[in-house]
């Protein structure tokens, strides 16, 4: 469960750049918890969301999960990585066709 979670956020940032480009420089830690797993999943996302959002605009290579308490839903997560940098890490283009 811990990797699937790790993994999905991570398809996140892969959506929206090429985390090849990013560097391991520093780390963002969080801590969530929700009502239920799927509760669960939707914070530990929207967290590292909001990380990438505002300062310190982290994006991050790689994320590992410190704890999770499946019973209590609370997961304690780390991002490796760097801040977002316009220039450094392209956006990344949507294939799908804008004329359907």
């Amino acid at each position: 469960m811990e990797e699937a979670f790790e993994q999905v956020a991570m398809s996140m940032f892969a959506y929206m750049t090429n985390i090849e480009t990013v560097e391991i420089e520093t780390h963002y830690t969080i801590e969530v918890q929700g009502m239920d797993m799927l509760s669960l999943l939707f914070q530990f996302l929207d967290e590292f969301l909001f990380g990438f959002c505002c300062d310190p605009f982290f994006i991050p290579r790689k994320i590992k999960i410190l704890e999770f308490d499946r019973t209590a839903f609370r997961i304690k997560a780390r991002g490796f990585g760097e801040p977002f940098q316009l220039g450094k890490h392209p956006q990344v283009r949507s294939s799908v066709s804008k004329e359907h």
